[in-house]
């Protein structure tokens, strides 16, 4: 959506849905779910700050971005493990500009970060 929550994805793909809304200004808290496409049961609970607003220019593009970071727990077994990191949205388009998790639980460790921006096909 255009704030920047990931619907819909591939099975086995990372997304979030109701963590990110309008107009993140800074300060603002946020809550929400990060999951696993196509497993029911994988759910991590997080909340998240806005720790930083601003215009940074990435791969050429200037950008108005909303930097969140993001703490909360993901189901191991049968208790739960922490999970923290960050992700940066611009605040306009709600393009995912850096994502970083950190977490025991491995399919919530990963890195993601934009590094080129190309011009749709006309």
């Amino acid at each position: 959506d255009l704030a920047g929550n990931v619907l819909e994805a591939p099975a086995g793909a990372l997304v979030w849905s109701r963590l990110l809304r309008r107009p993140m200004d800074l300060g603002e808290v946020l809550a929400g779910d990060i999951a696993i496409s196509g497993d029911g049961l994988l759910r991590a609970r997080v909340r998240g700050q806005v720790v930083a607003v601003g215009p940074p220019s990435i791969a050429g593009r200037a950008f108005d971005v909303a930097v969140i970071e993001l703490y909360g727990d993901v189901p191991r077994g049968e208790s739960s493990t922490r999970l923290d990191g960050a992700i940066v949205v611009d605040r306009r388009s709600g393009l995912l500009l850096r994502l970083d998790l950190r977490s025991a639980q491995p399919l919530f460790q990963l890195q993601r970060r934009l590094v080129r921006v190309e011009t749709a096909p006309r």
